[in-house]
């Protein structure tokens, strides 16, 4: 054999040599990849507000996070919001204690049967995050959050909040104990699952109780709900909750016009504060909201509560008007009150009759004694409107019901600080906006010179290959 043919049999073999030495570094590589990818964060986030970068916060919270936290995503494949992935991913990452799991609801039902409050199911796209102490359902999509600024004031905003909302999660399922608020059942009430999201929001754990059968202590319950009532406490029932204030607990309770539960008005008469038996009415035509006098228009008064709300829009719809009196041991004060212009109206039948008085009516108020509190609203609607314009209003403008709520809650059972103090992530809409020059400039440089460039290099590399 002439050395022309050894060098061309030695040519091929050194081509095939390399291909396979290249194919094998490249499979290699893409395994070392994987395998490095499922340690170390290796994506960027490139949006403008970082949406998907842990926040200082919340990586000081997981470099001291000491227990096992499982993350279950309930979501069918190929349905999973790559925000929500990216995000967990980044929690996986950054702290080993932590792992996630995707489960599919529909092939696997009696795995999300397991994760209920209250008999409520849980919806497809929930994570559940699970301590050997407990679990928790976190809704993880974007929403209307509360943004406080330095002062405390408060504000709404479309936020990306599901950093926020894991990392209090977290924190909820490690805690060795929680502020457990309980809403008693039955008696016609007003369903208390909207308040009671937003309360777990807050990291509280809220549960349902039925008074006749479960005994309320101080120890196992910090805030007793009694929402929108139609139906009186039985006598036992009355007892019951009248211990729970002797032994230092506190009481919410939410009253509509026309009901009349006398236990339940004894309750907050104890504590310097009646319900008059009327409707109220906005009588000044330029200060009606939405074309209904019965929408009022709430004014917060001098409270701790109420320190960042001064400047707030707040909605009762619905509502009688309140008295408060000091009793020996109580102290008493107004949280809201009605504009000067309101009026009061008589209530036959639950329509308004004749008028019978007009000025600031209180219509939201606080009882506190050295060990017990009682707060008393007029009326259930603030916080679950009964018909949708009134719905459609509260989300169109920026009211802070749902806050009062919260702050009034979080008064009531001294949690002021309860939450990891993590920021939602503001979400703005950006566009980027190029002149037609810089577009033409684009085009040319992307659409043609670099393009050119890459196959010139190519073809004079292949050329020098060819003559070797």
């Amino acid at each position: 054999m002439d050395n022309s043919s050894k060098r061309k049999k030695a040519k091929k073999a050194n081509a095939w040599i390399t291909v396979i030495c290249a194919a094998a570094i490249f499979i290699v590589f893409n395994i070392m990849l994987k395998t490095l990818a499922e340690k170390v964060q290796l994506s960027f986030d490139m949006t403008p507000n970082k949406l998907f970068v842990l926040s200082d916060e919340t990586s000081t919270y997981l470099d001291n996070l000491d227990e096992e936290v499982r993350m279950y995503y309930l979501i069918e494949p190929g349905s999973e919001s790559p925000y929500v992935t990216e995000v967990i991913d980044r929690f996986e990452k950054k702290c080993d204690k932590i792992s996630m799991k995707k489960v599919d609801p529909v092939k696997n039902p009696a795995f999300a049967s397991r994760y209920t409050s209250d008999g409520e199911a849980i919806q497809k796209g929930t994570v559940i995050v699970e301590s050997d102490k407990r679990y928790v359902a976190v809704d993880p999509g974007a929403a209307l959050t509360i943004i406080r600024d330095k002062n405390g004031n408060v504000s709404r905003s479309l936020g990306f909040s599901l950093e926020q909302k894991l990392t209090n999660a977290i924190d909820f399922t490690v805690r060795d104990s929680n502020v457990t608020v309980r809403y008693a059942d039955g008696h016609g009430g007003v369903s208390f699952a909207l308040p009671a999201s937003k309360l777990r929001a807050e990291n509280m754990d809220v549960k349902k109780t039925v008074l006749s059968e479960e005994k309320i202590t101080a120890q196992n319950t910090d805030l007793l709900v009694l929402f929108g009532f139609k139906e009186d406490l039985s006598g036992a029932e009355l007892e019951r909750v009248s211990e729970y204030l002797k032994d230092g607990g506190s009481l919410f309770i939410a009253l509509d016009p026309g009901a009349h539960p006398e236990n339940i008005l004894k309750l907050a008469s104890d504590f310097g504060i009646t319900v008059d038996d009327n409707m109220l009415s906005e009588g000044n035509k330029g200060e009606v909201v939405g074309g209904n006098e019965l929408y009022l228009m709430a004014a917060p008064q001098e409270h701790k509560i109420c320190d960042n709300l001064k400047n707030t829009s707040i909605l009762f719809p619905s509502a009688s008007s309140l008295g408060i009196s000091d009793r020996e041991g109580v102290k008493t004060s107004y949280l809201l009150k009605t504009k000067p212009t309101a009026e009061a109206r008589e209530l036959l039948n639950g329509d308004t009759g004749r008028r019978l008085g007009e000025g600031s009516f209180g219509i939201a108020a606080m009882g506190e004694s050295d060990t017990a509190k009682v707060f008393v609203a007029s009326t259930s609607k603030f916080l679950v409107p009964d018909d949708s314009k009134i719905n459609n209003i509260l989300n169109a403008v920026d009211y802070q019901n749902r806050e009062f709520f919260v702050q009034t809650v979080k008064y009531l059972t001294g949690s002021e600080k309860l939450l990891v103090p993590v920021a939602a992530k503001s979400i703005d809409s950006r566009n980027l906006i190029l002149s037609n020059n810089k577009k033409f400039l684009y085009i040319i440089l992307f659409g043609g010179i670099l393009p050119f460039a890459v196959f010139a290099l190519g073809f004079v590399l292949w050329l020098k290959r060819r003559s070797l």
